[in-house]
């Protein structure tokens, strides 16, 4: 069930990103691609909201039904060689006086997930699948502090971790290029568009093809896979 947890930071931030680039774009074939990826990352952040529980078992975190729930994105975080402790004040203010059994974490030894239930108008969730190591459950925690959530993570092992989940480890994440201010604009969403062709998969090769292909009904445009 938590597998597809690990993915929503990831995507939350890919949206945002490819809603910014959009948002300054000018060309339409160019957009239209931008918009069928902004829809498609969409699709996969509900799916993932909605396999979320819906009934508290054991401590499980329960979704309030009715109410939106926000994908927690911010926060901060130290180490120890015991403990790997997560700093949540972001949108927090007052959270100390929000009634303790609307919030509830649940830990297994690869996962966490934290939901905050109806505070300033929404749930608030934090998921992690697939942590960089593995934790000790019952000796992990969550304290309700002055304006902040505090998750502690007990390590099952004495050794320093490089980043929280072992999908941050992975190097091979395809990456949206920056745009270099000092180029042609045209000339740089080109190039952004070429590699987002070249390190998409299927789906987006083919929308980036369908995108050029539509797009030659006046004068031709050479296409990144022209390139």
């Amino acid at each position: 069930r938590f597998a597809n947890y690990c993915m929503m930071n990831d995507l939350q931030a890919d949206l945002e990103e490819f809603v910014r680039l959009q948002r300054d774009c000018k060309r339409e074939q160019v957009n239209r691609v931008f918009q069928t990826h902004i829809d498609r990352l969409k699709r996969e952040i509900d799916q993932i909201a909605s396999a979320a529980p819906k009934k508290a078992t054991n401590g499980t975190p329960s979704v309030e039904r009715g109410v939106f729930t926000k994908t927690i994105t911010v926060y901060g975080f130290d180490q120890s060689n015991d403990y790997y402790k997560l700093y949540i004040s972001n949108g927090m203010n007052g959270i100390q006086n929000h009634p303790r059994e609307d919030v509830v974490c649940s830990f297994t030894t690869t996962s966490f997930n934290l939901l905050i239930n109806q505070f300033g108008n929404c749930n608030h969730q934090l998921s992690i699948a697939h942590l960089y190591d593995d934790i000790i459950p019952e000796k992990s925690s969550f304290k309700l502090k002055t304006d902040m959530v505090l998750v502690m993570l007990k390590k099952a092992a004495n050794v320093n971790w490089p980043c929280l989940s072992k999908k941050e480890e992975k190097k091979d994440k395809p990456t949206v290029p920056d745009i270099d201010k000092n180029k042609d604009p045209n000339e740089s969403l080109m190039d952004m568009m070429k590699n987002m062709y070249d390190q998409g998969d299927d789906d987006m090769k083919r929308t980036i093809a369908k995108a050029w292909s539509e797009s030659r009904d006046g004068k031709r445009e050479p296409g990144p896979m022209d390139m």
